[in-house]
């Protein structure tokens, strides 16, 4: 087996490719990463959703309830969060970018119960972009972890810091609130 295939933190399917990623900045991270942080958020939070990052839009689980998703768009190599509350479908994202066509077949298929057109009503919350070209994939899942805490979605994540902060989530089998940087009015 090569190196980087060893298991790393087995129970939450993480190999030391992922640990060794983490590790560099601006470094590509995988549907691996995203699917332990969604593993640990549904261990942690009563809500619907999370599934598999590579689950096809067919196969996705409609949801009855609050419910939040990690969306890895392959397509259109990015990686933002969607969530159901207060009775709207809502997207947390920098700004409006193309979303591929597989990715909105999942939005409207898990949350098609909840929000019968939920493309057309999907709101947007337009939140501070990732810095690394890579690092959206933490955004994703800090801002998930601060809407399931029913945190500010405003805030500024301390960049340098997040990929560090993952991995003590990771070794801790925890998801915490990732570190910002504070807003001086």
């Amino acid at each position: 087996m090569p190196f980087e295939q060893e298991p790393w933190i087995p129970e939450l399917g993480l190999t030391l490719l992922e640990k060794i990623a983490l590790s560099i900045p601006n470094c590509p991270l995988n549907r691996r990463v995203v699917d332990a942080a969604q593993f640990l958020l549904k261990q942690q939070f009563i809500t619907e959703g999370l599934q598999p990052s590579r689950t096809p839009w067919f196969n996705m689980q409609p949801v009855f309830g609050p419910a939040i998703q990690i969306h890895g768009d392959l397509e259109a190599n990015h990686c933002f969060t969607t969530f159901y509350r207060n009775f709207q479908v809502e997207i947390a994202q920098a700004f409006p970018v193309h979303i591929s066509p597989s990715v909105l077949k999942q939005i409207e298929t898990i949350y098609r119960y909840v929000v019968p057109d939920a493309l057309y009503y999907l709101q947007y919350h337009n939140v501070k972009p990732a810095e690394g070209p890579y690092d959206c994939v933490l955004y994703a899942i800090a801002l998930a972890f601060e809407i399931l805490n029913d945190g500010d979605l405003s805030c500024t994540f301390d960049n340098s810091k997040m990929r560090e902060h993952l991995v003590k989530c990771f070794m801790c089998r925890e998801i915490t609130e990732f570190p910002k940087i504070s807003q001086i009015s």
